[in-house]
């Protein structure tokens, strides 16, 4: 029996969409919750560059219209988890194949280790190489998955798991105002997003969820034309410079090392 509740985002003039997604989700046999996800056509352009969220540090990394509304979409189900106190969830977009595996993932309830607050449930097929830095297997959820430390950055949100506790976090230190700053890079890049260190970021190993190939998308041209960090001075520049040598540091002293994803 299914646990872990599911939010899935789709735009309203996306009605297609919805239909595959849903058929998708009957052929495993995941009952979820469509979300209203916030257009890009339908709103009106807003400045970001003048607020920080209150960081420390503020990364830009630029982002259009689609990659911003993209980001208010997530954020709006993050708020309603933790407005609803709901303990465990997973959130998926409307361009996502899944595995049969992933309904015994839901039907365990919470099986994340206590260190994690996230888990990247998806191999995204734009994520570069499949091969990333992952640290040393922290469970088994599901026969023949495990589950590790993330140390390399992933692109895609099309499916992850998130406890409360992380979704308060990301809720407590951005705004519907703006914070620039794509939802995979804020979540699953540990080179630039402030808050990965402390949300606790896993990945599963192979993915129970895929984002498919060849979905028209409102973000990919936008992420052609603006995919790289944007610093505001010479001494920010600095400052990601010596975050991301750290970070690699520390995925060598933790003895991660290069590990193929995959789907299956």
């Amino acid at each position: 029996m299914q646990k872990i509740p599911v939010f899935v985002i789709n735009l309203q003039r996306r009605p297609d969409r919805l239909a595959r997604v849903q058929a998708e989700f009957e052929r495993v046999g995941v009952n979820f919750e469509r979300v209203q996800g916030i257009d890009a056509m339908a709103k009106d352009p807003t400045s970001t560059s003048d607020w920080n969220g209150g960081l420390k540090f503020r990364p830009r990394v630029a982002s259009g219209q689609s990659s911003y509304c993209c980001l208010l979409s997530h954020l709006s189900v993050l708020r309603r988890i933790v407005d609803e106190g709901i303990s465990l969830a997973m959130v998926c977009e409307d361009d996502v194949r899944l595995s049969a595996d992933i309904l015994h993932l839901l039907s365990l309830g919470d099986c994340l280790p206590d260190e994690l607050g996230l888990l990247q449930c998806e191999y995204h097929y734009g994520g570069g190489s499949v091969r990333k830095r992952l640290g040393e297997v922290l469970g088994h959820p599901v026969r023949d998955r495990s589950i590790h430390r993330l140390h390399s950055r992933t692109m895609g949100c099309a499916c992850y798991l998130i406890r409360n506790r992380a979704a308060k976090l990301i809720v407590q230190n951005t705004d519907d105002r703006g914070f620039e700053m794509p939802i995979d890079v804020l979540l699953f890049d540990p080179y630039l997003s402030p808050l990965f260190n402390r949300l606790g970021v896993g990945v599963l190993v192979p993915a129970v969820a895929e984002q498919l190939k060849g979905v028209d998308s409102d973000i990919k041209f936008e992420r052609k034309m603006s995919g790289k960090p944007i610093m505001g001075s010479s001494l920010f520049n600095f400052v990601w410079k010596i975050r991301n040598a750290m970070a690699i540091i520390r995925a060598i002293l933790s003895g991660a090392r290069y590990r193929r994803i995959g789907f299956r």
